[in-house]
């Protein structure tokens, strides 16, 4: 038997920088090293290999520390005795295959790649091909120690019986399309054909049904009760057809005598026809003659009218030596206009640069009387300061307050005095005066006192009250004057103060121009010079207006004298018309002498005419009565024929709706069979495979087990069992936890021997298991090399490559070392020793 070749060349791949060669010779491959060098990470070598990184933008991941170059994986390998070689460089990939270039490197081809390799591989995934290819330490523990449902689940998917799960996916989706293409159709039925709502019934029936035979009876019932409908529609249709028959006999009865009526029409036509031609010829003559009339009339009143403009357009002659001077003039101003802009940006240019000029050397010139002016403003903000700090310490308004208040206390009193008093009228008087004449109270009557104080209640007292409201409204006037005066005191002090700090800034801003008032000097020389180009004298600004005015006179005055010139120009061709309207005149009036004689040869009679033309008229009307009878029979036929139409297309659609309906039953009962039969192959298919499973875990552990305490394992529904030396069935979780490690390592590998069995393509020849021994004693160990003996053997697998790091299996095991070793923190080396050059105790000191 042929062996095939496995070989891996690495390139700054994770920690392995520069390049690294890995040729795995067919046989066990033990693969070495301390954690953390990079074991496993030829393995992930392979796999990038294959499929590029582990997820899209990975690529950073899977350079090397060191930056020493760009990262190259290339691998060679055998897919169904086919050699392949393929190498991949980030998004760049080339693949060989049996030596011939399949994809170049170049854009895209790192995904192309992954593709024909995926499809070299059945259709595997990256994914898939390592859960078959690579089995992880916990991959073998998890099929012995995890739940029957995780078993399962793990065993299927090596065994990649989820394509059979997805075509039962599939298959359940097509069934429930067929099934509601039933209920779509059998609804539409209902509704198009006006099924009663035992034919939906039965439809709703047929949604919640689960049972095929139980759907099957829902749809023959509803097959009968449409058959049912389609036969009553059948007789409608005959019916129909029946009236069309009657109807087209009637339509042909008509059509005769419409035929003999028209044929009567026709003669009379022709005999009316010939007396209405020698009519036509007749009128046409007379209408010629009248054409031939009113043609000489506008002939006349053309002749007329030539002569007259003629007369007309030679009096125009001077204008067309004006219109001349006039266009000549248009052009002069056109050309003035265009050149004033250019003439003003110059001008505008120069007396800006000489504005700039003057403006700098004022600002120099004025040097001086700004220090004067800065002095005097500093002076008026000091007198402005002065002026509002005395204002504020001078209210105008303190001696008027304290006077009113002084009269305002003595009318209060007064007002209670008098209030008092007048109480008091019926009492002893004493020695209090009268408020109104200032005598002693005791020299008046009674009467009198009342008086007097009704006076001084009533117009006295309201007359001071309103003079101290006026004198109050007076000082709170001066008040707020006063208090204005000091804001508008304020304001000037604030202004004078801010005149100063501008002028300041001014002195500032002129100090530094000094090389701003330099550079426009130089620029008014350049901007003077080329004014002076110009040859012009100052624009003036109401030029252009003048000009616009002139041109538009000149086309108004052109305007007014094109129609004369116009005219005069139409000279030649007036004379011409003239003489062609005189020969015109002259041959018409023989033309219509000749016309009156051939109109007196017809000999036509109006009252003969008359007379054929109501006859016809008469059997017309006869002819369009019966063709009238005709129509509505043709119209009734048609309406007949529509119906019976309308009946057949209903019966047509109603058989055609029928057959359609009967051929998506028969598809949804096929797809559901062949659902079924999915299931119940998916079923078959994993218990005989995993029957052989366990027929060949049992082989790898007894090159194992020698001591009869297992006699092999076996399925009993999920529920995974080994047997005794005395056949007797027990769970595993009664194994100890070696025996179930090495269990679930022969499990593992009877798996990936019975995925390469069943698959038809994709096979390779190497499985990958990593860190398997972990948890086996010496003996187990020992063990696990018989069973990769007799798994070399059988030929399914021709490379073995166990990744470990336990010494006694480097010293001990007779198989293809590979050592993995740390050189420093970021970088490891691979070391290569076969078991003819050199023992693996050693293989720590070289280096490849």
């Amino acid at each position: 038997m042929n062996q095939t070749a496995l070989t891996l060349q690495l390139q700054n791949f994770r920690r392995f920088a520069g390049a690294h060669d890995v040729a795995f010779i067919p046989g066990l491959t033990v693969i070495s090293g301390d954690n953390g060098a990079g074991k496993s990470t030829l393995i992930e070598a392979i796999l990038y290999a294959l499929f590029g990184p582990a997820r899209p933008g990975q690529d950073k991941d899977i350079r090397t520390d060191s930056h020493s170059g760009p990262v190259r994986v290339e691998c060679k390998l055998t897919i169904d005795d086919q050699d392949i070689h393929v190498i991949r460089a980030g998004n760049v990939a080339e693949l060989r295959i049996n030596g011939i270039l399949q994809i170049q490197g170049g854009p895209n081809s790192g995904k192309e790649t992954s593709k024909r390799i995926s499809a070299l591989l059945g259709g595997l995934g990256r994914e898939q091909f390592a859960r078959i290819y690579v089995a992880l330490q916990g991959d073998t523990a998890g099929l012995v120690s995890d739940t029957a449902t995780k078993r399962r689940a793990a065993i299927e998917t090596v065994l990649n019986m989820d394509i059979l799960a997805k075509a039962i996916e599939l298959q359940t989706r097509q069934c429930e399309r067929a099934k509601g293409r039933i209920s779509t159709l059998g609804e539409n039925i209902c509704t198009d054909f006006s099924l009663d709502n035992e034919a939906r019934e039965l439809i709703e029936s047929f949604n919640g049904a689960r049972a095929i035979h139980t759907k099957t009876q829902y749809t023959q019932k509803f097959q009968k009760k449409f058959e049912q409908a389609i036969t009553q529609k059948h007789q409608q249709l005959q019916d129909a057809i029946r009236s069309v028959s009657q109807k087209k006999n009637e339509v042909s009865e008509l059509s005769t005598q419409f035929r003999i009526a028209q044929e009567e029409v026709k003669q009379a036509e022709q005999a009316f026809d010939r007396l209405e031609e020698v009519q036509k010829s007749y009128n046409d003559y007379q209408k010629m003659i009248i054409g031939f009339e009113g043609r000489l009339n506008q002939i006349q009143q053309d002749i007329q009218k030539y002569q007259n403009d003629l007369v007309l357009a030679e009096q125009y002659a001077p204008a067309v030596s004006q219109y001349e001077h006039w266009q000549k003039e248009i052009q002069s101003y056109e050309k003035r206009l265009a050149r004033l802009p250019v003439i003003e940006q110059h001008y505008q240019a120069y007396q800006q640069a000489q504005e700039l000029v003057e403006s700098l050397d004022r600002e120099f010139n004025t040097l001086s009387d700004l220090q004067e002016a800065l002095n005097l403003s500093r002076e008026n903000m000091i007198q402005a300061q002065h002026n509002l700090e005395t204002l504020i310490d001078n209210d105008p308004t303190t001696a008027d307050y304290e006077l009113w208040h002084t009269r305002d206390t003595r009318l209060a009193l007064e007002f209670q005095q008098n209030t008092d008093a007048q109480k008091q009228l019926n009492s002893s008087i004493g020695t209090d005066h009268c408020p109104t004449c200032h005598q002693p109270l005791t020299g008046h009557a009674t009467q009198q006192l009342i008086q007097h104080f009704n006076l001084w209640f009533q117009e006295t007292l309201p007359l001071q009250k309103a003079q101290l409201k006026t004198d109050k409204q007076r000082i709170d006037t001066k008040k707020r004057q006063w208090e204005a005066d000091k804001k508008q005191a304020k304001r000037v002090f604030e202004q004078k103060q801010e005149q100063a700090r501008i002028i300041e800034d001014k002195i500032t801003v002129i100090h530094s121009r000094f090389e701003e008032r330099k550079r426009a000097r130089i620029v008014l020389a350049e901007k003077q010079q080329v004014w002076l180009n110009q040859q012009e004298t100052t624009p003036d600004p109401q030029e252009e207006g003048i000009i616009r005015k002139k041109l538009d006179l000149a086309k108004q005055t052109l305007q007014l004298l094109e129609p004369q010139v116009a005219t005069y120009k139409q000279i030649p061709f007036i004379q011409e018309n003239l003489f062609n309207k005189q020969e015109e005149q002259h041959t018409l009036e023989g033309e219509k002498q000749e016309i009156h004689e051939q109109q007196s040869t017809l000999n036509y009679d109006s009252e003969r005419f008359e007379t054929a033309k109501i006859q016809l008229e008469q059997l017309r009307r006869q002819t369009e009565s019966k063709q009238g009878q005709l129509h509505q029979s043709q119209i009734d036929c048609i309406s007949v024929q529509s119906l019976a139409d309308k009946e057949q297309k209903d019966f047509d659609a109603m058989q055609s709706q029928h057959y359609r309906f009967g051929t998506y039953v028969q598809e949804h009962i096929r797809e559901e069979h062949l659902q079924n039969h999915l299931e119940e192959f998916k079923k078959h298919f994993f218990e005989a495979n995993t029957e052989e499973v366990m027929r060949r875990t049992t082989e790898l552990l007894m090159h194992a087990i020698t001591d009869q305490s297992i006699l092999g394992v076996r399925f009993d529904g999920d529920i995974l069992q080994y047997l005794d030396a005395e056949h007797a069935a027990y769970s595993i979780q009664r194994l100890s936890g070696g025996e179930k490690s090495l269990l679930g390592l022969c499990l593992r590998i009877a798996l990936a021997e019975r995925a390469q069995t069943v698959t038809k393509r994709g096979r390779v020849k190497f499985l990958v298991l990593d860190e398997v021994l972990s948890s086996l004693d010496e003996e187990r160990c020992e063990a696990v090399q018989r069973i990769f003996a007799n798994v070399l053997q059988r030929g399914i697998f021709e490379h073995i490559i166990m990744i470990t790091h336990l010494d006694t299996v480097k010293q001990s095991w007779q198989a293809n070392g590979l050592t993995v070793r740390k050189m420093d923190g970021k970088k490891s080396a691979i070391i290569s020793v076969f078991p003819a050059e050199v023992s693996l105790e050693v293989a720590e000191e070289i280096e490849v």
